[in-house]
């Protein structure tokens, strides 16, 4: 850390030491409560990591008789990020800056896990939905096989494969 900065910015800010002044007043008796030392705290910023996943291609649908290759590995990206704040307070205005810190970010992690839940909720209805779309269309192919089996006299209705709705997913809180 640059501390020259520091000292820049008591000036612009027009902050004393009041350590000199501290020093100067005789202690009292030890039994009365001590004032709170007042501080100036300078927040520069706050440093964090931020993991994004890499999306890969998925793999090719295995042939007849061959085996399904194994799910290929998730690979991250890194980034880290450095948020600039440059602020300075006293403590009297803020009574307890590191569990307020503390708390926000515990509940910034806890939004991030339930964000993520939220997106495993919304791709397992996705593929809930796409298993049950490729049952439907097994079920239609079969039937119109069978169908055409047994000499397709009679006519039979098809089953509209093609004019299938559209479902979208919305996860809510």
């Amino acid at each position: 850390m640059d501390y020259s900065y520091v000292e820049k910015v008591k000036q612009t800010e027009e902050i004393e030491d009041e350590d000199a002044e501290e020093e100067q007043e005789p202690a009292e008796d030890d039994e009365e409560e001590k004032p709170v030392k007042k501080e100036t705290i300078f927040l520069a910023g706050r440093l964090y990591r931020e993991d994004t996943e890499i999306k890969q291609a998925p793999a090719p649908a295995p042939k007849e008789g061959e085996e399904a290759p194994a799910a290929p590995d998730s690979k991250w990206k890194t980034k880290w990020i450095y948020e600039k704040w440059n602020k300075v307070v006293n403590s009297a205005d803020f009574s307890d800056v590191p569990a307020t810190m503390g708390q926000l970010l515990k509940k910034s992690r806890q939004e991030i896990r339930s964000n993520k839940d939220r997106v495993k909720e919304a791709k397992s209805a996705v593929i809930k939905a796409a298993e049950e779309k490729r049952a439907l269309l097994a079920a239609a192919a079969a039937k119109k096989t069978k169908a055409a089996k047994k000499g397709g006299k009679a006519k039979q209705e098809e089953a509209p494969v093609e004019d299938e709705e559209k479902r979208e997913v919305v996860a809510t809180a």
